[in-house]
């Protein structure tokens, strides 16, 4: 009997001890590929580091950048003058509802801003004149057939160079 109690207290240390071993070799597997995958994810983040990093503009691209800038602006600038005057143009028609404009654009030949362009509009007869030339700056503004003959080509010429 005592024989007996010596070989199931072997076999249960015998079982223990495979079991520790076994666990064990599983927790080293376990803590090996952790490692691993750490070291890949590491890599991996290393390199989107080094992809995304931020490069500083040359002098070129920062000047390029801020005339692009300014140019937007001067063009958006433009573009509401070019609206309000012909607001204004159509204050001067007959029938400003029904005036078109077309081929308007900002002259500064002369220093300050000056709107030119065509204008098309109904006359008191309900009829369209066909398009004239326009300019307007300031507070003046002029359409083609209230000047008198042969004035809107020089004032044309001088003042949006055209």
């Amino acid at each position: 009997m005592k024989q007996s109690t010596y070989d199931l207290w072997c076999r249960i240390f015998i079982a223990v001890t495979i079991a520790c071993t076994l666990l064990s070799a599983f927790f080293l597997y376990q803590g090996y590929t952790a490692r691993q995958q750490q070291a890949e994810l590491q890599a991996n983040v290393d390199q989107l580091v080094s992809v995304t990093k931020v490069v500083e503009p040359t002098r070129s691209e920062k000047i390029n950048a801020r005339q692009q800038y300014a140019t937007s602006n001067t063009e958006l600038k433009d573009a509401t003058y070019i609206v309000h005057h012909q607001d204004l143009i159509k204050g001067t028609l007959k029938d400003p509802d029904s005036a078109e404009f077309k081929n308007s654009f900002v002259s500064r030949l002369i220093g300050a801003p000056v709107v030119c362009g065509y204008v098309n509009a109904k006359n008191a007869f309900g009829g369209y004149t066909g398009f004239e030339r326009f300019i307007s700056g300031g507070s003046i503004q002029v359409v083609e057939s209230q000047m008198a003959a042969g004035e809107m080509n020089k004032t044309w010429r001088t003042v949006c160079g055209q």
